[in-house]
């Protein structure tokens, strides 16, 4: 780069430009969904460990679980963990959460 010049005009087509920012997954989205997860062990420890930002979301429930309670821009990222710890993990809410799993599951069946 050789120089920069600064002009005077006005950002064109400002409304069709949309801000977003990544969720504790690395997924971006305009939206967010409140997910719930009941988490063993295993996967709480694995959870902090790759995605150190879900730790705020976190807490140890009563009954010995661990639970995740957080905002998330797009399925794909949570999806991708909990559909590599499914004995370890119970989907608690949303609904279409849990459909968008069985939706994954029943598409890599053989």
């Amino acid at each position: 780069m050789y120089e920069v010049v600064e002009i005077d005009k006005l950002f064109k087509f400002e409304q069709h430009h949309k801000k977003s920012t990544a969720d504790i997954f690395g997924m971006t989205g305009s939206d967010t969904t409140i997910i719930t997860l009941h988490l063993k062990m295993r996967a709480y420890l694995l959870l902090r460990e790759d995605y150190p930002l879900s730790i705020p979301y976190c807490e140890k429930n009563e009954n010995g679980y661990y639970q995740f309670h957080g905002p998330v821009s797009s399925f794909d990222g949570i999806a991708r963990f909990v559909l590599g710890l499914l004995d370890e993990i119970k989907i608690i809410q949303p609904t279409e959460f849990k459909d968008y799993i069985l939706s994954k599951i029943d598409a890599n069946t053989v």
